[in-house]
């Protein structure tokens, strides 16, 4: 990928992984990128436990949680029902770049389907378009220095 495709790109998941293949290990970063597409759907997190999910990842992004605070947090998601719990549990990934990609269709669906509304692909569209900001917001240019 150029710097002008980098620019132009509208799929944050090829982003994330050329991110991967120029930069390696990304670990905090993808954590930072996969809670903020949480907080873009923040309201649909409806179960407390989804959002303190999304909490401790952030603290754990930043290492002011542990491993067995992500872990907890991961169980207590766990039994969340519903797409909330499931893009939550997925910001608490062993793997951050694995729950990052996880998190893109996850977000996506949660914006194109709100309560209460028909589900509507363009949200999910402009969803990834906002998301493909948000990696280049996070990382940067680093992928091409």
């Amino acid at each position: 990928m150029t710097e002008a495709e980098w620019s132009a790109c509208d799929n944050p998941k090829a982003m994330l992984q050329f991110v991967t293949e120029r930069l390696g290990k990304t670990e905090r970063k993808m954590r930072l990128f996969s809670t903020a597409c949480l907080r873009r759907v923040w309201s649909q997190l409806q179960d407390e436990r989804s959002r303190q999910a999304v909490e401790v990842a952030e603290r754990y992004a930043d290492s002011l949680a542990s491993e067995d605070d992500r872990e907890a947090a991961q169980e207590a998601v766990a039994q969340v029902r519903g797409l909330g719990g499931i893009a939550s549990k997925w910001t608490l990934s062993a793997v951050a770049r694995t729950g990052a990609i996880m998190v893109v269709d996850a977000a996506g669906q949660c914006a194109a389907s709100p309560p209460e509304q028909e589900y509507d692909p363009s949200r999910w569209q402009e969803e990834w378009r906002v998301q493909c900001g948000l990696v280049r917001e996070i990382f940067g240019s680093l992928p091409f220095y």
